[in-house]
């Protein structure tokens, strides 16, 4: 169940990376690089404060309902948590805009940024109480549902988004699509959440959502600051125009993270569930094997993106993007860390050692913002930077995950024992040789849309085919894959699941 699982949030992660790539081509297209741009900017800066509407809560509530706690009593106190961090989020907010406009005496870029920032509040109040329940149902591993909402959330997005491109009705049109897609997920959810039960919290259970939530606070909250300073900075420091090279290229790099996305939505409540059983040898297990499968379909497609940024950029989006492959193919090499760490990132608090995560999400999220600020702009304070913008925000994204990855690596070992598995070379190697092969071959027939997924699909041929050579990708490997994607097992559990089982 545990692999059908997985496939179901594959393939919504596909499906919603090809409805976001279409919006992302449309909005470049017929709006402009600024319009993008500013969309970014106020979701991003609204997204410095919304680690507050969260505090490890998100976390902590599927940790305890996977433990296998009284539902209602879970539910009861997730919820008023959660009510009032949204408020406190929110409240926050408008006090550092305030204080930013009339204690500081700065404004924006434009009117627009401001008011793209006002109508970004109401989209992460509403995102936030969304997750409520898309982490009650992972909680429960009723995965069929949570990924019904992700997906409606960005499928109707998306939709929306490329309706306003198209019609050029305007930029702060972009952000009400964000608002209309999680509103309707947030009607949805409460729809599917209604015949679950909902208690009164008691002071036990505050206490123990409390406790631990606190380390976990630290951890999501310095990511979450650390993930979209990136952005504000370039903002700030540069145009919009810049933060639209960066955001571009980030969407593309993230198309990794749908794999380890897709394994973590089961693989969390599955670990904390071994746990819970006294059973860490099959945690250790099953974190390797997490591995070697996401490893499996990673690499490949990290590969090709570093190799072919240039056509990636021009063909998938359009010329005016070129000058942010070189900014594409770093921002890969730290998705791709991202994605094999991803595994372990989840067994840490799946074991209840949420302060280890803390401590090391402390360290990257100093460092990074540390980075950004020497990397990013051309001077700060009288002091002369490297002013390397879009680039220098990727590079120092990427050397300071490269260190998290060690800190994640040794905290691991030494509680669990797990060690990355040797196989994972054959990977990396049979990806940078099907680079190779196709770089002597030349791919100046490559122009358009058909002839580069022509190409990508050559790529995993050849890719597939050096590891069934080395005894890699073996049949078993492919039975499971191909079970796991079966149309008619995947309609079945869903249908089993949207039924309440």
């Amino acid at each position: 169940m545990i692999s059908r699982q997985s496939a179901l949030a594959f393939i919504n992660n596909i499906l919603g990376a090809l409805i976001g790539y279409a919006a992302l081509f449309f909005v470049i297209r017929y709006m402009g690089k600024d319009a993008l741009g500013t969309v970014a900017f106020a979701i991003a800066f609204v997204g410095l404060f919304s680690f507050i509407a969260n505090l490890g809560f998100d976390t902590t509530h599927i940790k305890r309902v996977s433990e296998g706690k009284d539902l209602g009593r879970c539910n009861g106190t997730y919820l008023a948590i959660k009510l009032v961090l949204i408020g406190m989020f929110v409240l926050a907010v408008l006090i550092a805009l305030y204080i930013w406009k009339y204690v500081l005496g700065n404004g924006f870029e434009t009117r627009t940024h401001e008011a793209a920032v006002y109508l970004a509040i109401v989209y992460w109040a509403i995102f936030s109480g969304l997750y409520f329940f898309i982490s009650t149902f992972n909680g429960r591993r009723e995965i069929a549902k949570s990924q019904t909402l992700i997906f409606t959330n960005n499928f109707t997005r998306s939709a929306l988004m490329i309706v306003v491109a198209a019609l050029s009705i305007g930029t702060l049109a972009l952000v009400d699509a964000y608002i209309a897609g999680v509103l309707l997920a947030l009607m949805l959810a409460v729809f599917m959440f209604r015949k679950m039960p909902v208690s009164r919290p008691t002071k036990r259970y505050l206490s123990s959502y409390i406790r631990f939530a606190i380390p976990l606070s630290i951890a999501s909250s310095v990511i979450v600051i650390a993930s979209n300073t990136d952005v504000v900075m370039i903002q700030w420091f540069w145009s919009a125009a810049d933060v639209a090279d960066y955001y571009a290229a980030k969407r593309i790099g993230m198309l990794l993270t749908m794999i380890s996305i897709a394994v973590s939505v089961a693989l969390f409540p599955s670990l904390s569930h071994l746990h819970s059983k006294g059973r860490l040898e099959d945690v250790k297990k099953t974190t390797v094997t997490a591995e070697r499968y996401i490893s499996m379909l990673m690499f490949p497609l990290a590969f090709f993106i570093i190799t072919f940024p240039d056509k990636i950029m021009s063909i998938m989006l359009s010329k005016s993007m070129l000058s942010s492959a070189p900014t594409l193919q770093i921002l890969t090499l730290f998705y791709a860390l991202i994605v094999i760490n991803s595994p372990y990132n989840y067994q840490l608090p799946a074991i209840g050692r949420t302060d280890i995560i803390g401590k090391v999400n402390l360290t990257r999220a100093l460092i990074n913002i540390g980075l950004n600020l020497i990397f990013i702009p051309k001077s700060f304070m009288g002091v002369h930077l490297l002013g390397m913008g879009a680039f220098g925000a990727a590079l120092a994204t990427f050397i300071t995950f490269l260190i998290t990855t060690i800190n994640l690596r040794w905290a691991s070992y030494r509680l669990t024992g797990s060690v990355m598995d040797r196989r994972i070379l054959l990977h990396i190697s049979s990806a940078m040789l099907a680079s190779i092969a196709f770089l002597l071959l030349g791919t100046s027939w490559v122009h358009r849309w058909y002839s580069l997924t022509a190409l990508g699909m050559a790529y995993l041929a050849l890719y597939f085919g050096i590891l069934y050579a080395l005894r890699e990708f073996r049949k078993e490997d492919l039975e499971m894959f191909l079970d796991a994607l079966s149309p008619k097992e995947m309609v079945r559990y869903i249908h089993k699941e949207l039924k309440n089982k």
